[in-house]
């Protein structure tokens, strides 16, 4: 599950979760530096997981469920933040809205080609999201939300 502006080594309250990158420490250390995408000189977390299908469907932060999605060779998982609204060391990106590795923090599209991990475990180098070619949603390509 991935949502809101997470630090790392945040203390959760109750019912809060940790991080995604933090969930991530028993089978990667404690190393932060995994997370860093040398094109991404200004944060910390240079890595976003796609939760938009799990936000949209039950309208609050939620993890996706994979056995949910029909076309997992088209539907991202994650991928390279290539430009972040959030603030620098937020170790929880997570995308609800404006797939952080297409846009810029104005809105524009940027330029250079980024890394997008598939539910089905295979990764593309992508310039763009078509949403006739991709998706975040459990139903498949074609849609918007």
């Amino acid at each position: 599950m991935a949502g809101g502006d997470i630090p790392y080594n945040a203390s959760p309250a109750d019912g809060d979760e940790l991080a995604w990158t933090q969930q991530l420490e028993d089978y990667l250390g404690k190393d932060k530096s995994v997370f860093k995408n040398p094109k991404v000189k200004t944060m910390q977390y240079g890595y976003f997981i796609g939760s938009k299908a799990a936000m949209a469907e039950s309208g609050d932060f939620a993890a996706v469920n994979r056995l949910r999605v029909t076309q997992p060779t088209k539907h991202i998982l994650g991928g390279e933040c290539l430009y972040w609204q959030s603030s620098v060391d937020d170790a929880d990106p997570d995308d609800y809205s404006q797939h952080p590795s297409f846009r810029r923090v104005d809105g524009t599209v940027q330029s250079q080609k980024t890394q997008v991990l598939f539910v089905d475990g295979h990764v593309e180098t992508l310039d763009r999201f078509d949403r006739n070619q991709v998706t975040t949603r459990y139903e498949g390509v074609g849609q918007d939300y």
